[in-house]
């Protein structure tokens, strides 16, 4: 009677036991189904922007979607040279940038180089060339925002995007270029390196080649550096992409007051020369990834000269 009392006894435990792992289970089951969704992006994301290795998994990620994938896929041919239709990069090895030609000649190819890609897309609006640097990068203007944030040239799908002058501005006046922060070191990841004080006191000039407002005209501009800001666009109160600035137009003296506030408050590295009201800025801004969500890293030049067809106009200010 006692053993059958203990084997009765043992089968209820067994059947609890068997029960709450069942539930268990079942409960884990539910999490992974639940979780699994937000795992996947948060671990897709992690790739996209904090992975510092080679960029091989986005070229073949690439190549899943729109084909087979080759190396000489990514430096298309033009008539004048290479680049790279999927990230706006100037190839160097075309023998545009890191060779040493005088400026005349630069500038010469660079506007060879913009017909060229001109006549593959007419929302192309100019280059943009940091001297002595590997920054050399086509940028894109459409009548719908943001359309180049994930396409190429072509208007395919491209992780890299390409560079794109932000809505509501133009060519004219002051400029505002958005470009990825891919990687740390690839498209728009290389402005990153201007945090660094040597560095930015060795690359104090920028060339922006575009097409004119009516496209009749080849415009050379060369600006120089101003500040190096870093700011939270969630937090902050400086909103350098929505302060309607007057198409055309340099700025006025409370958008030049508000930008020197900013430099105070967010600037991590400065001329030390305030901006005066008819500067004309140029700004370049990505995603600055070393410190987290939100943050923007907006390098500013300040217009110097424009060069158009042989004739200049200088902006400098005499201080």
């Amino acid at each position: 009677m006692e053993d059958r009392f203990k084997i009765k006894m043992n089968d209820k435990k067994i059947n609890i036991h068997k029960g709450i792992k069942e539930f268990i289970i079942k409960v884990m089951a539910g999490l992974v189904i639940i979780t699994s969704p937000l795992c996947i992006f948060c671990f897709w994301e992690k790739l996209i922007f904090d992975n510092k290795g080679d960029m091989s998994f986005f070229i073949q990620a690439e190549s899943d979607m729109h084909g087979s994938y080759d190396q000489s896929d990514m430096n298309k041919q033009s008539d004048s040279g290479l680049f790279d239709t999927d990230s706006g990069f100037v190839d160097g090895d075309s023998g545009l940038i890191n060779v040493d030609v005088s400026e005349k000649e630069l500038e010469a190819r660079l506007k060879d180089r913009l017909v060229s890609l001109k006549n593959i897309n007419d929302d192309v609006r100019g280059i943009v060339y940091i001297p002595d640097s590997d920054f050399c990068y086509f940028v894109m203007q459409s009548d719908s925002p943001d359309y180049y944030l994930n396409r190429n040239i072509n208007g395919n799908f491209s992780y890299y995007g390409t560079p794109y002058i932000a809505d509501g501005f133009g060519v004219d006046g002051n400029v505002l270029i958005y470009g990825h922060c891919i990687n740390y070191h690839e498209a728009f990841g290389r402005l990153l390196r201007f945090k660094n004080k040597e560095y930015f006191d060795n690359h104090k000039r920028i060339i922006f080649v575009y097409y004119s407002t009516d496209n009749k005209h080849i415009i050379i501009s060369e600006y120089d550096i101003s500040t190096v800001l870093s700011l939270n666009i969630y937090r902050d109160d400086f909103r350098y992409w929505d302060m309607d600035y007057d198409a055309g137009e340099g700025l006025d003296d409370i958008r030049a007051c508000m930008f020197n506030n900013a430099i105070e408050k967010w600037g991590l590295l400065s001329d030390g020369c305030k901006l005066l009201s008819g500067d004309r800025v140029l700004m370049l801004s990505t995603c600055d990834n070393e410190k987290g969500d939100g943050y923007r890293l907006v390098i500013i030049w300040k217009k110097k000269i424009d060069t158009i067809c042989g004739g200049v106009i200088n902006y400098r200010k005499e201080e």
